[in-house]
């Protein structure tokens, strides 16, 4: 019998599809999201909002030409965009704490997806109830 085994990468914060909004305006990426996306092999994104929606969209770019694309920063165990002008610009809240965010890929857009209505609760914390909830 023959084996494909793939090396696991090393341990990390997590493996989960995971994109977070920090007070200091960077848009970062969990561990898991870089393996499982790329993004090491990326340089750039560009960012895009559906105000109506609240949704980013995060299109990652080789190589760009399009001055809209971001620097896509990879530093040992962070990988982000530095998007403060970004949030600044769409009002889109960045502190006092940061909030993380499911990520997952849209297929018509291929863009990367956070949904800024759908915060990760943080461990311990209840989500908050939907409107019309009884006790």
């Amino acid at each position: 019998m023959r084996f494909e085994f793939e090396k696991f990468p090393g341990k990390g914060r997590g493996y989960e599809d995971r994109a977070s909004i920090r007070k200091s305006g960077q848009l970062g990426f969990s561990t898991g999201s870089v393996v499982h996306y790329h993004l090491k092999e990326f340089d750039g994104a560009i960012l895009y909002y559906d105000g109506n929606n609240r949704v980013v969209g995060v299109e990652p770019v080789k190589e760009s030409t399009d001055k809209a694309a971001c620097a896509l920063i990879h530093r040992p165990g962070n990988t982000y965009v530095a998007a403060k002008s970004f949030f600044d610009l769409y009002q889109i809240p960045t502190g006092p704490k940061t909030e993380r965010y499911h990520l997952w890929r849209d297929e018509d857009s291929g863009f990367l997806i956070i949904e800024l209505t759908k915060p990760i609760p943080k461990e311990g914390q209840v989500p908050p109830r939907k409107g019309g909830d009884l006790e």
